[in-house]
């Protein structure tokens, strides 16, 4: 097996501020996190990885291509495994209740257009997320089993590759609420969260202007490597655990990714 470096370039929207869209906040005040207990892990390794990607739709889908080359340089070029890889279908549009969800900006926003256009918030756009993203992630992990274990429990690390969305919009790119636009969400911090009981009680949250605090956030800042990530461990005052570390394989072309 080749030597597998891997430099992790954390793409990590839960950061020390919280799980929401940037914005400055002069009255916040960092928590004050719970010790988080040593993890003693090893180097990662390919076994570690999950590649996700979107698969094509047909034979013009030229996003989907460009998605499975990249996946394809990726997984050859560190040895990933074969059961460490999923491909999402992603349909360009979906309706809820009468509210059509769409892909757009080239795949790159999860936008549902009868709610955006009004300017009220709403989850159907959110729904897209859970129904073609998050579960089929989730549903590959549990019952992909490596050496008498869950794949769930096995990756560290989820690498994105281009044309998977960055973004879910709930509402217009000018909409304001009491809580801001903050149902606008990026994909990397819900997936570091993959395994929350409930996703869609987070979109309320968000609606109310809640923070929350990434538990993993200079947990080893010493550098002793003895804080390796490990899914499911850190946990931060909320209660709320940080199932994996996101990252993206993404740019305007297949050339610029490589």
């Amino acid at each position: 097996m080749k030597q597998f470096i891997f430099f992790f370039v954390l793409i990590l929207t839960l950061s020390k501020v919280g799980l929401s869209q940037p914005f400055e906040d002069s009255t916040y005040a960092e928590m004050t996190m719970s010790q988080q207990t040593a993890t003693n892990l090893n180097y990662p390794e390919p076994k570690h990885v999950l590649v996700v990607y979107k698969t094509p739709s047909s034979h013009s889908d030229s996003i989907g291509f460009i998605s499975e080359d990249v996946k394809d340089y990726y997984v050859n070029k560190y040895d990933i495994p074969s059961e460490n890889i999923i491909g999402l279908n992603l349909p360009n549009e979906v309706t809820y209740d009468g509210h059509v969800v769409q892909l757009f900006r080239k795949a790159e926003v999860i936008k549902d257009t009868t709610i955006a256009f009004y300017d009220t918030p709403d989850t159907h756009a959110w729904e897209y997320y859970i129904d073609y993203i998050a579960d089929p992630i989730k549903n590959h992990l549990n019952s992909t089993m490596v050496s008498g274990d869950s794949l769930k429990n096995i990756i560290r690390y989820i690498v994105l590759c281009y044309g998977i969305p960055f973004k879910i919009q709930a509402r217009h790119d000018w909409g304001w609420s009491p809580g801001g636009i903050r149902e606008n969400i990026a994909l990397d911090g819900l997936l570091t969260i993959l395994y929350h009981p409930n996703i869609l009680e987070l979109w309320q949250k968000y609606y109310w202007n809640t923070d929350y605090n990434n538990p993993y956030w200079r947990s080893d800042r010493y550098y002793n490597f003895d804080m390796r990530f490990k899914p499911h461990h850190f946990v931060n005052n909320s209660e709320l655990t940080l199932d994996y570390l996101v990252t993206r394989l993404d740019a305007l072309d297949l050339e610029t990714i490589e």
